[in-house]
């Protein structure tokens, strides 16, 4: 069956309009909201109320090591840091990826250590490319990476 031009063309444009809403890795929908800049090393996650280090670490090659930085971290004024979850790390590439409006200068490189369900933690990074009017993501494992700790 032939389908009028006209309503091709409008179907089109609703799916663009719609865009494809992107997951994180628990399949829940990423949260798009800004960060701001506290002033004090931390940016805040002004949706979750989630802190993030705006610094991260200098690389490290074992989890064990990446998990003791993140426990024993005091930065600003706050000693309860951890490593992030998996998902966690996709919803922060996710709204720096977005490049929402945001006053938080945390720049992304390199793999970062989370506390994924894998055995012993995993470290890596999050690769954006287009898809379907919005973005798609690939977690590539690393052999090292830096933490980027967050709270609570």
């Amino acid at each position: 069956m032939r389908y009028p031009s006209g309503l091709c063309l409008h179907i089109t444009l609703l799916l663009v309009m719609l865009g494809c809403a992107a997951t994180s890795p628990s399949g829940t929908p990423a949260i798009r909201l800004a960060l701001r800049n506290l002033g004090n090393g931390i940016c805040q996650d002004t949706a979750t109320g989630r802190m993030w280090q705006i610094e991260a670490s200098a690389p490290f090659y074992s989890w064990e090591q990446a998990r003791q930085y993140a426990e024993t971290l005091a930065l600003g004024g706050y000693t309860d840091w951890r490593l992030p979850s998996r998902g966690e790390l996709f919803e922060l590439h996710d709204l720096l990826a977005l490049k929402m409006p945001s006053d938080c200068p945390i720049l992304e490189y390199g793999g970062y250590w989370s506390t994924s369900n894998q055995a012993g933690g995993g470290v890596g990074y999050f690769d954006t490319y287009p898809l379907c009017g919005d973005s798609g993501y690939e977690y590539i494992k690393t052999p090292n990476g830096a933490v980027r700790a967050v709270r609570p």
